[in-house]
């Protein structure tokens, strides 16, 4: 289902959050965008973490690859 779609019903859109407070679920999307003629890119991650026990926890990641200086740079924000 499309985001358009899902204006026009009572589907969730395809990328909707799936987590109701449930134990036991983890859930990642990202946003990449690689460089087509250099290598790097960056990462842009948001997760849901709600292990079985003990309260869930939400992070949003950014990370920055550069192939060319060999470094990657990882940051929770």
């Amino acid at each position: 289902m499309t985001a358009l779609t899902s204006l026009f019903t009572k589907e969730p859109a395809d990328n909707a959050l799936r987590f109701h407070g449930q134990a036991g679920h983890v859930e990642s999307y990202f946003l990449r965008a690689n460089d087509p003629h250099r290598p790097r890119a960056f990462w842009l991650k948001q997760c849901v973490l709600a292990p079985l026990e003990g309260p869930a926890l939400a992070e949003s990641w950014f990370i920055w690859f550069d192939g060319e200086q060999r470094r990657t740079i990882a940051q929770r924000v």
